[in-house]
């Protein structure tokens, strides 16, 4: 069965990334392009990882986060949030409202699907010739909070 990602993000060159970085996986994606959105696409799909914009209207990605780790439902679903290079991004505030991680925009498009296998506990399609065995191993300082960012590309 194939595992739901949710995409919020005001930027149709985002969706248009994770869509090809997923293109030969056993993932469907769904998106959105505003926080409440994304909210109520959650509830409806129960994802099995989020990826939130912090920026982007409706909500922001601090919000959602909060409010899908509140829901009973929910809680249990990886959240990464994304933040563009010259944007602040609150430590604290993606603490307390417990997110999974974070990326930096532009992102390696490796360090997604690093990310979705190790939270998701998913060995994806190109990670199936790994020789370290370590794929569903989280990795070490990636949550919110730790100061773990991804390498910016371009």
């Amino acid at each position: 069965m194939p595992k739901k990602l949710l995409v919020a993000d005001d930027s149709v060159t985002i969706h248009k990334v994770v869509t090809l970085t997923f293109a030969d996986e056993d993932v469907v994606i769904e998106t959105a392009t505003d926080g409440a959105k994304a909210i109520e696409s959650a509830k409806r799909i129960k994802p099995d990882f989020v990826l939130a914009d912090v920026f982007m209207p409706g909500r922001n990605g601090y919000e959602v986060c909060e409010s899908l780790k509140s829901d009973p439902e929910l809680a249990g679903v990886p959240v990464i949030l994304m933040v563009g290079t010259f944007e602040a991004f609150d430590e604290g505030e993606a603490a307390r409202v417990k997110c999974d991680g974070h990326l930096t925009k532009p992102f390696d498009t490796s360090e997604l699907l690093r990310m979705f296998r190790s939270l998701t506990g998913r060995k994806l399609a190109s990670a199936q010739g790994s020789k370290s065995g370590n794929d569903t191993a989280a990795a070490p300082g990636s949550g919110c909070g730790s100061g773990a960012r991804s390498a910016p590309v371009g």
